[in-house]
């Protein structure tokens, strides 16, 4: 019984990290932001969406180090 409650703990667990992954995805760019690039340098993205207009300049903004993206900021 131990086995089969250990089995369903660990299936469920996958599948919330897989939803999670799903849901933060689907709702695009981070309000007051337009993400857009892979961020190399902080100071880059900032002057990038500077010199694009973006007045308040950018950030970078990611879910993990692998996954990086320049933010510029719209608001």
């Amino acid at each position: 019984m131990a086995y089969y409650q250990s089995l369903l703990c660990c299936t469920l667990c996958f599948t919330l990290i897989l939803l999670s992954g799903v849901v933060t995805a689907s709702f695009g760019d981070p309000k007051g932001l337009n993400c857009s690039g892979e961020c190399i340098n902080p100071q880059t993205c900032h002057q990038d969406c500077f010199n694009k207009g973006y007045l308040k300049g950018g950030l970078c903004l990611g879910d993990s180090l692998e996954y990086i993206l320049c933010c510029c900021r719209t608001g």
